[in-house]
């Protein structure tokens, strides 16, 4: 499909998205391109945090070129084992995703604290994926990616380091503690995380057919329209 295509239609207001659809694949049909229509008439209106984070890629370049420049570097880091490279990467990245969620907050106004958790799981998920990488820096993401692919990436070890055997053994049974008290933080988040994507999901299928109860209002009334001629 043509990017210039992608860019009237995710460069839009959310609320123009519907009947900017319908004109494109109107045209496109009129002119010959049939094909090409029936990709854009199949297009989803993006959710609220998809919507967002395609405005802000185009809006507030600054922000994601840091995001994306943290994100490789902390690949690279991973790769090579450097735990100060890592550490810093990862402090750039948190930055980034920061004053992204900060500006997706002023964008949408009263939006939820799940609306902007899904805004920064996307940026973060996307800005650590090759394929989709590409579409996040133009603003053309079609659709969320699943999350897990970054936490897979974070979640690589370094090789552990030399046990001091001058330190008392009892100190290692703390860490031992701390990492299990990690663990079950990490896994309390995950459920919570996946409960409120739910429910944005549950939000989104509503939403998805009261934009089709609106296309029929707006048929039925342009039928009428020209019923009366």
């Amino acid at each position: 499909m043509d990017d210039a295509v992608l860019d009237e239609l995710y460069a839009a207001p959310l609320d123009e998205f519907i009947e900017r659809r319908a004109s494109l694949a109107k045209q496109l049909k009129a002119d010959g391109r049939g094909e090409e229509a029936a990709e854009v008439a199949a297009l989803r209106k993006p959710a609220v945090p998809l919507w967002a984070v395609n405005q802000l890629a185009r809006r507030n370049r600054p922000a994601v070129e840091a995001l994306l420049e943290a994100s490789q570097e902390l690949r690279h880091a991973i790769g090579k084992g450097d735990r100060e490279a890592f550490g810093a990467a990862q402090a750039r990245q948190a930055d980034a995703l920061r004053r992204l969620r900060d500006a997706a907050a002023r964008l949408l106004g009263k939006a939820t604290a799940p609306t902007l958790d899904r805004v920064v799981s996307t940026f973060r998920s996307a800005s650590v994926d090759e394929d989709l990488r590409p579409l996040l820096e133009t603003g053309r993401l079609t659709e969320e990616p699943e999350p897990g692919g970054f936490d897979a990436l974070a979640g690589l070890t370094f090789s552990a380091p030399r046990r001091d055997r001058r330190q008392p053994k009892r100190e290692d049974g703390g860490r031992a503690k701390a990492q299990a008290a990690l663990a079950e933080a990490k896994k309390r988040h995950r459920e919570l995380e996946r409960a409120a994507q739910a429910a944005e999901r549950d939000a989104e299928r509503a939403r998805a057919a009261a934009d089709k109860a609106a296309e029929a209002v707006e048929s039925a009334a342009a039928e009428l329209k020209s019923g009366r001629r």
